[in-house]
């Protein structure tokens, strides 16, 4: 009996144990109130598989708010691609982060959750926002996030919704977009002004251009970055 309930131990507290990332990229943007893109490493604790998890997060400065990705014809093609498969949770995984019920991981229903793909402006579950990890070891706080929603409606997220495909997402028609009833962008959640914008989970390599507009609150003007490229095997 004893050695079960150590087993039993063990495996809640490898359940719950907040992963640490292999390794944190940034890349440094420095423009239109943008300091860098910061992609964490996060080791996929999914059995049988040899996945990473990439959190991807942007750094602003104090004037600043994160508005949306974008691809248009103006700042040309957005795109997420990966040598490999990316991992989506059967059955109750989702495209957006603020629509994971965080019962479902709290509880570990599905601990595999907590790697799925999706996009967000700053919510990794319906009452979580997501912080790097170097800020709290937990890498969320609690927090109701952001309503993040999608235009055109019919933009095809539905890739990294339950499937498990190696298929890239791209496009120069559409946008991922905080709710506009948040005013004029979404801040971090701290004086350092990070907002998490999205994480994917493969077994390859990661490779992303991102067009992003921001918020500028001294000149009350949107502003477009455009053509932030990133690799996970050159970084």
């Amino acid at each position: 009996m004893k050695n079960i309930f150590l087993i039993s131990l063990l495996v809640t507290i490898y359940i719950n144990a907040p992963a640490q990332p292999l390794k944190t990229d940034e890349v440094f943007i420095n423009k239109n109130g943008i300091e860098k893109l910061i992609v964490e490493h996060i080791p996929a604790a999914i059995t049988g598989e040899n996945m990473v998890t990439y959190r991807l997060f942007i750094d602003m400065d104090n004037y600043t708010a994160y508005q949306l990705l974008l691809g248009t014809e103006e700042t040309g093609e957005l795109f997420i691609k990966t040598s490999g498969t990316w991992y989506n949770t059967s059955d109750v995984g989702k495209t957006l982060g603020h629509d994971i019920l965080y019962v479902l991981i709290s509880e570990n229903h599905f601990p595999a959750l907590k790697h799925d793909s999706y996009f967000s402006s700053g919510g990794c579950a319906d009452n979580l926002i997501a912080v790097p990890y170097s800020e709290n070891d937990k890498g969320f706080i609690h927090e109701k996030p952001a309503q993040t929603i999608v235009f055109p409606s019919a933009l095809n997220l539905d890739m990294f919704k339950n499937k498990n495909s190696s298929d890239p997402f791209l496009t120069n028609d559409g946008c991922i977009s905080y709710n506009p009833s948040e005013k004029r962008g979404v801040k971090g959640p701290s004086s350092s002004n990070i907002v998490f914008i999205g994480q994917f989970t493969t077994d390859g390599n990661l490779m992303l251009k991102l067009n992003i507009q921001t918020f500028d609150f001294k000149t009350n003007k949107a502003k477009v970055t455009s053509g932030i490229l990133y690799s996970s095997n050159t970084n």
